[in-house]
């Protein structure tokens, strides 16, 4: 016998096309590991990152395994202006435009982690060290 939320979410999954059987073991994981980085299935998500870790993992392999190319700058991996959807935005991005935009200006990255300094220092004890290392390999690359 169905109970209440079975037939809703039965019918629910057959108005969108999923699996009410695969949507409730993927929501049982996650509340019994929910944020937990290497059992939750909804921090499994390709083009996002919810952790310092998955951050230094996935910068760059994103946009290769989405199909778009990337450009290694010092801040790290950005993409190129014909890999990128702008319908919606401003429809004079130009190429010239995108290239403006995507200028690093190492002055100002230097100024801003120098401003970071101090806070770093007082919470250094209670910072993930993959934000510490990833911070470093920032300044390193400046």
């Amino acid at each position: 016998m169905y109970n209440i939320n079975d037939v809703v979410g039965l019918v629910h999954g057959g108005l969108t096309g999923l699996s009410y059987g695969w949507w409730i073991g993927k929501h049982n994981r996650h509340h019994a590991n929910p944020n937990h980085e290497d059992d939750d299935p909804d921090l499994d998500i390709v083009a996002l990152a919810f952790t310092v870790g998955q951050g230094g993992l996935k910068r760059g392999d994103i946009l290769i395994k989405l199909g778009a190319h990337a450009i290694e700058t010092s801040i790290g991996w950005v993409p190129e202006y014909q890999d990128l959807d702008m319908r919606g935005l401003d429809h004079d991005m130009t190429v010239e435009k995108f290239s403006e935009a995507q200028k690093i200006d190492q002055a100002e990255w230097h100024r801003e982690l120098v401003m970071q300094d101090e806070l770093f220092i007082k919470l250094y004890s209670q910072l993930p060290k993959e934000l510490v290392f990833q911070r470093e390999l920032l300044i390193a690359r400046l």
